[in-house]
Order: C-alpha cells, then structure tokens, then sequence
C-alpha cells in the first residue's frame, strides 16, 4: 500500500470517527431534551459517517491490483447516498428548530426515497463520463448541494422563529456558515 493511499485512508477514518462521535453527543442530547432537531442532526452526521466510510472503501478499493468496477460503483452510490442524506436530515433539523414544528412523516419520507431514487440514476448516467467528468458530477454536485444548504441552515437558524439570537444559535449558525463557505469555496477550486 502506498503511503498516499494510508494518508487518504487515514484521513478519512479520522473524520469518520469524528463523525461518529458528534452523531453520539447528538443522540445523547436528544435522550436528554428530547427534541426531535437534535434527532435529525445525529442521522445527519451518521450518514456523514457512511460518505466517508464510502469514499474510504473507494480509495481502497480503486488502488488494488485487479479493478472491481461493479464494487466501486456500489460504493459510490452507497457513499453518495449517505452524503445527499446527511443535507437531507440537516435540513430536516433546520426546519423544525425555525418553525418550532416537526416535518410532516409522509413528507420527510417521500424526501428520503426521492434521494434514494435519484442517486443511483446520478451515479448510473455518469458512468459514460470521462473520469474527471464523472468526478465532477458526482462529487462537485454534491459539494456545491453541501455549501448551500449550510449556509441555508446558518441563514435560518439565526433568523429562526425566537426573536433574540442566543449566544449558542449563533455560535452553531456561525459554524455552520463558516462550513457552508468552505464547501462552496472546495466546489470553486475543484
């Protein structure tokens, strides 16, 4: 194994542990306060978790001796799914801490399947792309869909339905934008 491949690997189980974690403190603060936001933000980051783990497998799998095309392609729809996924439900928790009102279940599940549904069309009309084509349709689509919808997220939590703006509404709406900004900013440079 080269030494490129143990850092990217590294790399990615590193964030994927931290994904796990904070996807951890957030189902333990929802136990706690029991509010259903903080529900959506761990499976947020567990589907974070599943696009990391994904890309990892990926890298992994893409530098062997024999090529697994049919696996690799597994494994990007897996991946992508866990990252379209992991904006859906931030989104999902975005809503109900503007609103003060959950997400409708027949809503929020016809969301799901629609992201479960067009992912692998995506990933399965990219096939005939050249590779720096594929790459930038896949993953770039997903960046530049990551930057906005946090920035999304930084919008309304700030603006959300409570009038003053908390020290800890705009400590996470400022982690946000900031992580809104630095996707968008990855998309520009990709």
């Amino acid at each position: 194994m080269s030494d490129s491949l143990v850092v990217l690997l590294t790399g990615f189980l590193a964030q994927a542990a931290c994904a796990a974690l904070n996807a951890f403190v957030l189902q333990t603060f929802y136990r706690h306060y029991r509010r259903e936001y903080l529900l959506h933000w761990a499976w947020s980051w567990w589907a974070f978790l599943v696009y990391l783990a994904g890309a990892g497998l990926s890298s992994y799998v893409r530098s062997a001796a024999e090529p697994l095309p049919v696996l690799r392609l597994v494994l990007t729809i897996v991946c992508l799914i866990g990252g379209y996924l992991q904006l859906t439900w931030l989104l999902f928790g975005t809503y109900e801490v503007v609103t003060g009102r959950p997400v409708p279940q027949k809503i929020s599940r016809r969301i799901v399947a629609v992201v479960l549904l067009l992912v692998p069309l995506l990933v399965l009309a990219t096939v005939p792309l050249e590779p720096a084509q594929r790459l930038v349709s896949r993953l770039g689509l997903r960046i530049l869909l990551s930057g906005f919808a946090f920035c999304a997220a930084a919008y309304g939590i700030l603006r959300g339905r409570v009038q003053t703006a908390s020290f800890g509404r705009r400590l996470l709406s400022g982690a946000f934008f900031l992580y809104g900004l630095e996707q968008l900013h990855y998309f520009a440079n990709f």
